[in-house]
């Protein structure tokens, strides 16, 4: 199987979880426009973006390692999370309207497969991210949020 249609694979099988799922024509990105959030959010959702540096081929041997969501998200009292940098020198898309989410799939335990059910897959990296939203507090801990 290419890398690409391998891409196009992990696509349709998380898009059966997240219909709305939108990517490039070229998987260097992935938008969840309405990822959903608990109530512990000041929002039930967020758009998530998932940036894979490089292209679709990278996205078969490398995890990906740039994550975005809103800068208006907040948790339910108002406070800022740790793990999402707004205004600071990490969040390199800050000017394009993005919080960047300090989130890290550890490499050892990134193991896609040609079959995209069984390995590391688009679905299972959306379901970690569902994760750290669920666990993420408002410090910020060096190392705190690593693997898939």
């Amino acid at each position: 199987m290419s890398p690409q249609r391998w891409a196009a694979e992990n696509v349709r099988y998380a898009q059966a979880y997240f219909p709305e799922l939108i990517h490039a024509n070229d998987f260097s990105w992935f938008l969840v426009p309405e990822f959903p959030l608990t109530s512990r959010w000041n929002s039930c959702s967020t758009p998530l973006l998932i940036v894979q540096k490089g292209k679709y081929a990278d996205f078969y041997s490398i995890p990906p390692n740039h994550f975005y969501c809103s800068p208006a998200l907040r948790f339910e009292n108002g406070s800022k999370p740790g793990h999402i940098f707004f205004d600071n020198d990490f969040n390199d898309r800050r000017k394009d309207g993005w919080a960047r989410i300090s989130y890290h799939i550890n490499d050892s335990s990134y193991k896609p497969s040609i079959d995209v059910v069984s390995g590391t897959n688009l679905l299972t990296i959306l379901n970690s991210l569902a994760k750290f939203f669920r666990t993420v507090t408002s410090k910020t801990v060096l190392g705190q949020f690593l693997g898939v």
